[in-house]
Parts: structure tokens; sequence; C-alpha cells
């Protein structure tokens, strides 16, 4: 089911308040939902109920209100069915569960595919939404409703498939004609300005009763072709799509269903000389076919007409800023003021007018591709700091090993060869031994530096040797246990910038390892999958929040979470972390890879 829909609310933050308010919406549930079903027997009768069941509050309800509310919907048909009489118990607790199910599976359908209680605002949406919650979810019920109601004479099976039928069009005019009511009325959307008003609206519902009471409550003339007489019907949910908008649609289309059902179970008007089930069979075609016709008309309707309200707005907003940016049209600079002509007036001619909106706009989409070569340029900038930074560290550890390291060499050789020639004199000897060992921690030192700021192992055996190297090397200095896997395979090379950020990255990751984690085993993971390269390191330290854990870097503490953030946001990547106290901390770097990696034998 969808994220933010619980089948059970939350009531840990609103208390008491959480309860009545929960408490009075699934008592609002019910009462809707019992009103309904006991409107169709007040009508005709309970076998009136499969003519036009409740099933538009069961999905009306978990669309609007959430799938949480299903009790509501379960009680209210158990007290319809048991408010029936003569029904065994234990068939009316089947037909409640089914029509539960059914209604959480409409709402779910709803949500999925068909946009949820925005279903009304496309025609395409109104489609999806009459085929799977109307067509599809009434499937669920009848199998237990039909035995159920009729388990006395066994209808379903005396009159073969008929009662199954009538049942499953009752439940799909049910469908068709309250949920979108429901969505109309009970969810906030703002729709635009009714084109007519208060008399014509009256006008509108005073015809649609005249005209609908003669159709369905009186018997025709003998001339009358009565099959042709319930199209008498269809201009007036066209009128008001057109007109009035979606919700006074709805309304028209369930003030023609409300007539209909009631003249055809009590006997009257066209369909009076069938078949009863002939007879609800066609009134629910007639009324589901007429509500969804009008819901798509409307749609169609106020689609254009917001389309045509942006637009207006877009002319008054150019407007505005051509004034405010002094400029005029041609034609005001070509009129004279003597001629006493309105410069306004020459300005709404078509032509100048259409002018001179073409070379603003013009204006407008230079200004704004300057605007996207900026927004560009920014973008790629931390990635090309990052480049010039990377270099820069290439060019000194270059430097290091062929000069300084040089250098230090040959003053090493140079005091060794002292030392061995003054051996006779013994003390002077022993003076040098020190300047030999200082000398060799700092060769030492030197190639140690210069390696971290750029290990040759990158360019010459790819990614998975240097970190397999540096790791081993940071555990022997550390005393830790750290663990690394690589699925990469042999000699696969990763463009120089992932390498390189993958490289810095566990760098960072396990000095923060070693300075604030406290931990005793750490585990590096480099894995290729669904074309990206992720980086994972764990550690059974002490952990945080991670909600604190971004601050700035202080003095000698690298670039941090942060750093790590930009080094991956630089490659296209992204980066995330999960910690708890006392629970170890998991770093995640997942870059992905647009072109197939190379693979090169390995030097």
């Amino acid at each position: 089911m969808k994220a933010g829909t619980p089948l059970l609310p939350s009531l840990q933050s609103g208390g008491l308040r959480s309860w009545f308010f929960i408490t009075g919406r699934l008592l609002a549930v019910v009462l809707l939902y019992v009103s309904v079903g006991e409107l169709g027997i007040y009508f005709g009768g309970p076998e009136s109920t499969s003519a036009f069941p409740p099933a538009g509050i069961a999905i009306g309800a978990p669309l609007i209100l959430g799938y949480w509310c299903w009790p509501g919907v379960l009680v209210g048909a158990w007290i319809h069915g048991w408010s029936m009489g003569g029904v065994d118990p234990v068939y009316i607790i089947a037909v409640a569960v089914g029509n539960t199910l059914e209604g959480l599976a409409g709402a779910w359908l709803i949500r999925r595919f068909a946009r949820g209680v925005r279903f009304t605002e496309t025609p395409e949406d109104i489609v999806l939404f009459t085929l799977l919650a109307g067509v599809c979810t009434p499937l669920l019920s009848p199998p237990f409703g039909v035995p159920g109601v009729h388990l006395d004479s066994l209808a379903f099976w005396q009159h073969d498939a008929s009662t199954l039928v009538v049942w499953w069009l009752g439940e799909v005019t049910s469908i068709v004609v309250l949920v979108p009511a429901m969505v109309l009325f009970l969810c906030p959307r703002a729709l635009p300005v009714p084109r007519g008003g208060v008399y014509e609206c009256l006008l509108l519902f005073g015809m649609l009763i005249l005209i609908s009471g003669a159709v369905f409550t009186t018997m025709p003339p003998e001339w009358a072709q009565s099959y042709l007489l319930p199209y008498l019907c269809v201009p007036f949910p066209l009128w008001a799509a057109l007109r009035f908008g979606p919700r006074v649609t709805v309304l028209a289309t369930s003030c023609q269903a409300i007539i209909a059902l009631w003249a055809t179970l009590n006997g009257k008007g066209i369909y009076a000389g069938t078949v009863p089930y002939k007879a609800l069979m066609v009134y629910q075609g007639f009324t589901a076919v007429n509500s969804v016709f009008g819901l798509i008309v409307a749609s169609v309707a106020t689609e254009r007409r917001l389309s045509r309200e942006a637009l207006k707005g877009t002319s008054v907003v150019l407007d505005r800023m051509m004034i405010q940016g002094g400029r005029t049209l041609p034609e005001e600079r070509s009129v004279p003021p003597s001629q006493g002509t309105e410069p306004r007036a020459t300005a709404n001619r078509p032509g100048g007018r259409t002018r001179e909106l073409s070379r603003f706009m013009e204006s407008l989409e230079n200004e704004l591709e300057q605007h996207r070569q900026v927004e560009l340029a920014l973008t790629q900038m931390p990635q090309r700091i990052i480049e010039a930074r990377d270099g820069e560290r290439r060019r000194i550890a270059q430097e290091l090993h062929d000069q300084l390291g040089q250098t230090l060499a040959a003053l090493k050789i140079g005091l060794k060869l002292n030392s061995e020639r003054s051996a006779s004199a013994g003390g002077a000897a022993e003076a040098l031994r020190p300047m030999e060992l200082l000398v060799n921690q700092l060769i030492g030192d030197v190639h140690r530096l210069a390696w971290e700021l750029r290990p040759p192992a990158i360019d010459v055996r790819g990614l998975p040797d240097a970190l397999d190297a540096y790791i081993r090397q940071w555990a022997s200095m550390t005393g830790l246990t750290v663990d690394f896997h690589s699925s990469l395979p042999d000699g696969m090379r990763l463009p120089p910038e992932v390498e390189t950020a993958f490289y810095r990255v566990t760098q960072e990751g396990l000095t923060n390892v070693l300075k604030h984690a406290s931990a005793s085993r750490v585990s590096v993971l480099l894995d290729r999958r669904d074309g990206e390269v992720s980086l994972i390191i764990e550690d059974d330290g002490r952990g945080f929040e991670p909600g604190g854990a971004r601050r700035p870097a202080g003095p000698g503490g690298g670039m941090g979470l942060a750093g790590i953030q930009e080094r991956a946001s630089a490659a296209g990547g992204s980066f995330q972390i999960e910690s708890a106290p006392s629970s170890g901390t998991t770093l995640f770097v997942r870059i992905p890879l647009s072109p197939e990696p190379s693979i090169s034998s390995s030097i």
C-alpha cells in the first residue's frame, strides 16, 4: 500500500485529542455507509440494496481518509446487513468482509494508477478509475454478498447469473456516482469560477427534475419510442459540465440517479413493463454511463478554462514586465500625440502586439540561457577545484620524490661514508650516528608524504590494489583489525576522478574511525552493481547521532564528513551515513558509471 496511508493510525503524539478525532471520523464513515444502505431499502425494500449498494462509501472513505478507516466500513456493512433481518449472522459477516476488502482494493487501485483523489482532473484518470475501481473491484463483493442476502431462496442458483450481474452493476453504479461526489466535495481543490449564475443553475435543476420525472416516473404514450426517452436526460450533465464544472455535474447526475432508482424500484416509468432484473440492469447501465460521461466532459471543460486563465495571467505578467522595463510598442512611438489617438488603442493591434511580444520573449530566452550557463559553471566548479587540487598534489608528490628525496638520499650516503672513514677516530663516528638515524627517519617521512599525496599504485595497478596497500599499512600502524574486500574484476580501471574520490574517502573514513569511533574492527567493501560502484566503511565503535555529525573540520581534522559529501557529489555520486549510539557507524558512497569502465592488464 502507498506510503503514508497505514492500516492503523498513529496515536502516540496526539493523545486524547487524536482519539476523539479518529473516533469521530470512524463514526462518520459508519453513519454515511448505513445511511446510503438504508436509503436504498427505503426506496424499494430490502432487495433494492443490490440496485444501489453503499460500495461507493466503502471506496471513497479509505481513498480520502486513508486505509486506517477500514473498521468504519466493516462496522457499517455489518450494521446495514443486520438491519435487513432474516439473514444468518455468519453471512452478514461474510458480506461485511467482502465489502471492506472491496473498498480497500478500490482505494489502492485509484491511488496507485489514477492519481488518488485527483482522478477527476483528466479524462485519462477518469477512465482508469472507471475500469479499475468501478469495473474490477466490485467482483470481490458479489461472491460473498449474493449467497448471504438471498440464502433462503438461493436466488443465485435459481436465476443463474442474473442476481450476480445485478449486484455487480449496482456496485459499479454506486462507485461511479458516490466516489466522485465524495472526492469533489470533501477534498479541497481550487476550481475555476462557474460561468453560469444562480438563476441558470436553478433553471438547470428545475428542467432536470421535470424531464427526468417525466421520463422515469410516467408511462410513455403508445406512439413514443420508449428506448429513446432516456436520451432526453443526456443534455443536462453536458450543460452542467460546460457551464458549472465538475461539482454541479456530479449533483446533476446524482439527482437523475435518485429519480430513476425510485421510479424503477417502484414499477414506474419506461422500465416498468420489463422483467425486474432486466429493469435494474438497464437503470444501472444508464446511470453509470451518464455519470462517467458527465465527469469526462467536466474535466475537459475545466482543463481548458484553467489553461485559458493561465494564459491570461501570463499575458498580464508580460505586460507588467514590459512596462517596468521601460519598453513602448512601435505603434506608440509612431503616432504623434497631436492626432488625439489613444496610444494604448494602437498598442492593442494584433500585429504590433505579436512583434513586441516576440522580441521580448527572445530577449527573455537569451537571459535564461545566460543563467543556465552560469548555473552549469557553478555546478562544475567543485569538480574542477578537486581536479586542480589532485593535480597539485600529484605535482608536489613528484617534486618530493624527485628533488627532496634524492637530496636526502645523497645526504644519507655522505653521512655513511664519513662515518666509515672516521671509524678509527671513535668519537666522531658515534657523533654521526644520530644524524644518520635522523636522515633515515626524514627520508621515510618524505616517502610516506609523497605516497599519501598521490599513491603510485592508483596509476600503476588501479584502485583495489591501492586501497589494499593503504589499508594494510594503516592497520599495521594503528593496530586495528581491518577487513577489505573488492568485487571489481581484476584489471578493471575506473575513471581517474572516481578512483581518486574513493581513495580519499577511504583515507578520511578510516581517519574518522581512529579519531572518534573507539572501534576494534573495521570493514571496507568496494563493490560494483547495477551500473554503479559503491564504497562501504563499517565499524563497531560507539556511534553517534547523524544529525550532529556534519561539523566543520578543525586543524588536522581533515575534510570531515562534509568533505566526503563534497567528494561524492563532485564525482556525480551520493553519500549516506547510518549510525546510532553504541551501534557503530556505516558510511555509504555510491558513484554511477555512465561509460563502461575499461579493463586493462595489470602491470
